[in-house]
């Protein structure tokens, strides 16, 4: 009990708060958690009666890293796929056959053929 703090909490906006700020302000989409709510990760340090309260910079700098991946990767993959989608991509809606009319099955890695060059 020598009065002093080391602990991390979190601020958790409701989701009507939070859809009225990434309207204002779309980078703050980086601070969401996996159910769209911004999540604000906090250390309380110190001695009390007056810790130090901060935002956790090692959290909040890895969630908007991994955001901004898939985010990238994301459009990546749709610019690979286009318009067909992931279905297409792998052999054209499941149906198993290809356009030829021949019971034996398309390679979906036929498809990857030519995007990574020669």
């Amino acid at each position: 009990m020598d009065k002093n703090i080391d602990l991390t909490a979190r601020i958790l906006l409701t989701q009507q708060l939070t859809n009225e700020i990434i309207a204002q302000k779309k980078n703050v989409v980086y601070l969401t958690n996996s159910e769209g709510q911004i999540d604000i990760p906090l250390r309380i340090t110190g001695q009390l009666p007056k810790p130090v309260v901060v935002p956790d910079i090692t959290d909040l700098a890895q969630r908007a890293s991994q955001r901004a991946v898939e985010e990238q990767a994301q459009k990546g993959l749709n610019k690979v796929l286009g318009k067909k989608g992931l279905g297409g991509f792998l052999g054209g809606g499941g149906s198993g056959g290809n356009a030829g009319g021949s019971n034996e099955p398309s390679n979906p890695l036929n498809q990857l053929k030519g995007l990574f060059g020669r």
